[in-house]
Formats: structure tokens, sequence, C-alpha cells
């Protein structure tokens, strides 16, 4: 991240405050949805960023996007 429309943020600040609200106002919808169901693959990439993503800090790598399958394929298919 270099760069964002915030004057008060640097990058890295407004980014984790854009994805705190979104992730707020998921988990209310699921709150009042019995339909909507919560995947937590930023959770499963976070949890360990420095294993996390590829040298460029952008893209999960693919041990890595198995893992997040493996984990829907649990929750979600019967």
């Amino acid at each position: 991240l270099v760069s964002t429309i915030s004057n008060f943020y640097s990058a890295y600040v407004a980014a984790g405050l854009a994805k705190s609200k979104l992730h707020a106002v998921a988990l209310e919808l699921i709150k009042e949805n019995d339909k909507l169901y919560y995947m937590p693959s930023y959770e499963i990439v976070n949890s360990d960023p420095h294993n996390s993503f590829e040298n460029d800090g952008r893209h999960v790598p693919n041990k890595i996007a198995a893992k997040i399958m493996k984990n829907f394929e649990k929750l979600y298919v019967q």
C-alpha cells in the first residue's frame, strides 16, 4: 500500500479501518439473516501475516489459498 485518499491516516491504517467497518457490517447482517454465513478467509490469512503473503506483500501463496478452501469445504460443503 502506498497511498490513500485520507489526509488523516496512512494507507495501512486507512485500509485496516475500511476492512474493520466492512467486517462489522458483515457480522451484523449475518446476525439478522440465518441464510447468510461468514467465511473467515481474511482471519485465516491475517493469523500469520509473515507467512501468508508472497514477497510482494499483496498476493496469497497457493498453500494458504488451499488452506482457506479446505476450511470452506469443511464448513460449507456436505
